[in-house]
């Protein structure tokens, strides 16, 4: 039996999440007003970086645009995890674990090298993950949305459903 609408657990992203995208699209109005505006230079050099500034400035947007509309709900049946671009249902019987995963970017495990266990900033990312039965993926989602009270209601509500209780775990992944 499904709880009513007004208990069920609503989550949104931090305004941090989606403003971030739009102060660094910034950087792609630089460069197309660059190539618009710009008398010297060829032709082809002023058009690709203007079209590199403009796929940049859409990107970026796009993004933000993703992070702002984004809401995970659940209930007593699963999760749906909602953008501008999509939802996702996934009920809780397919759910075969939650982590929430530390990637780290450009180093590997062994820190006798560096000397250091910390990472450099920007190259590591932390989501909470709903993995099914076999380890892929299901959903994921930011550790920081909000509000704070109805994430850990969600997990609670897991827990109760599958059995599961939050693991942490640090991958580590090689620079391309």
């Amino acid at each position: 039996m499904s709880q009513p609408p007004d208990s069920e657990i609503r989550l949104r992203r931090p305004a941090s999440e989606w403003k971030a995208p739009i102060f660094w699209s910034l950087l792609g109005v630089v460069a197309f007003l660059s190539a618009v505006l710009a008398h010297s230079g060829e032709l082809m050099q002023r058009i690709s970086l203007g079209s590199v500034g403009f796929l940049f400035m859409v990107a970026m947007w796009a993004l933000a645009v993703m992070s702002k509309s984004t809401e995970i709900s659940a209930d007593q049946d699963g999760l749906r995890k909602t953008t501008a671009f999509g939802s996702w249902t996934v009920g809780w019987d397919q759910v075969g674990s939650v982590e929430q995963e530390r990637t780290i970017f450009g180093r590997s495990e062994n820190t006798l090298r560096s000397g250091s266990d910390t990472s450099f900033p920007g190259r590591e990312v932390t989501m909470i993950v709903f993995r099914d039965h076999n380890g892929r993926k299901l959903l994921s989602m930011s550790p920081k949305m909000e509000p704070a009270k109805m994430r850990l209601r969600l997990l609670d509500l897991c827990a109760e459903r599958t059995g599961l209780r939050l693991e942490f775990r640090t991958v580590y992944e090689r620079n391309l």
